[in-house]
């Protein structure tokens, strides 16, 4: 799976503003099947791993039990069980 660039993600205004939302502010994220929620958060934990932060990154979603695991890299790693 390819994750949009900083580029593409800057094309919509709403993606970008979560995108740049600073790591001490919450947020909440809606939005239907496709819309790109769970890609923001992928490069947010992304972001926070490249400080030297420890990220846990917990999605819900149809497919049996599986986790990523988000290191400093641009990738992310997913196990499936």
């Amino acid at each position: 799976m390819r994750l949009p660039t900083y580029d593409e993600i800057s094309r919509d205004e709403e993606q970008l503003n979560v995108y740049e939302t600073p790591f001490d502010e919450s947020l909440f994220v809606v939005g239907p099947p496709g819309s790109g929620k769970t890609v923001l958060a992928v490069h947010r934990a992304q972001m926070l791993a490249n400080a030297d932060d420890t990220v846990v990154l917990i999605t819900y979603n149809h497919a049996p039990s599986s986790h990523s695991t988000v290191d400093g890299e641009a990738g992310a790693g997913t196990n499936h069980a």
